[in-house]
Formats: C-alpha cells, structure tokens, sequence
C-alpha cells in the first residue's frame, strides 16, 4: 500500500531542489530540465506549499515523518496541521 504523497520526493524525483527564500519557496533544477517538468514542479509547489514549507523549516523531513510526530495528521483525504 502506498503512503501519503511527499511533495519533497515528487519534487526529487523532478530533479528540482526547493528551499525556502524570503519571498517563499524557490526552485533551482539539477541539470537540464525539461519545461513540462518545470512547470509539474511548479504545480506541485503551488498546490502543497504549506505542507512543503513545513517540511523545509524542519530539515527537509518526509511527511511520515510530520505524521508520527504528530506535527501533521490526515483527516478527510486532507493533509491538517496536529
């Protein structure tokens, strides 16, 4: 069964490294990327933001992570804040 979705590892496995500028989060690419990839990178960021913003002020922690220490729960399909 597979678990809850990782914006972190989806953004890996893009090859975009994400980290948090002071105007949010900010992507840089590794090596050559192909512009839809760019653009699923992008959409990932957008629609999991908060998630992928928790996850970068806590050193880059995976969701399960978030999940067993209690700092993220999932209810109704939803990722919530614990």
């Amino acid at each position: 069964m597979p678990g809850p979705f990782d914006p972190l590892r989806a953004l890996a496995a893009l090859h975009a490294i994400p980290s948090l500028g002071p105007g949010g989060i900010e992507l840089r690419f590794d090596g050559r990327v192909e512009p839809h990839n760019k653009r699923k990178a992008w959409a990932v960021v957008k629609a999991y933001e908060r998630l992928l913003t928790l996850q970068l002020e806590n050193g880059g922690v995976s969701v399960r992570k978030l999940l067993a220490r209690g700092t993220i729960r999932i209810e109704g399909g939803r990722f919530r804040l614990g």
